[in-house]
């Protein structure tokens, strides 16, 4: 899927920097977020230490379970943003109610993920894992 371009509004500024309508350009940003992910669709990836579940509710929201390993039984719904970064690779990203920031790099093709965590109390953890989709 091509990014989307900015629309110029009025050329360039008094200093030659180009104007650009925000609106239109969030709005193009906005139909590659929708189409991203769809409701009802569920993911596993299986990391060395834990398996998470992922299932999507709509186009901001989904849940995510530990179902296996570590922190297993840890549950939230939370808002999410997913983009489309080109066909079969997704940046999917939200905030944890605790305070754990997750971004996900999903290669659907391959079935990898590459995992950026920081978790509520502190550090950060770097993962990889394989993606299943359920459904």
């Amino acid at each position: 899927m091509p990014e989307p371009q900015p629309k110029l509004v009025s050329g360039t500024s008094d200093i030659g920097v180009a104007l650009v309508t925000v609106t239109e350009w969030e709005s193009e940003m906005a139909s590659q977020i929708k189409s991203a992910l769809r409701a009802g669709q569920a993911l596993e990836i299986s990391f060395p230490t834990f398996t998470p579940r992922i299932i999507v509710h709509s186009e901001c929201e989904l849940t995510m379970k530990i179902i296996a390993g570590d922190n297993a039984g840890f549950s939230d719904t939370v808002q999410y943003e997913a983009v489309a970064v080109r066909d079969g690779l997704i940046m999917l990203s939200w905030q944890e109610h605790i305070g754990s920031t997750i971004v996900h790099v999903l290669d659907l093709v391959s079935g990898d993920a590459y995992t950026a965590v920081t978790p509520a109390k502190g550090g950060f953890m770097r993962l990889r894992g394989r993606i299943e989709v359920k459904s």
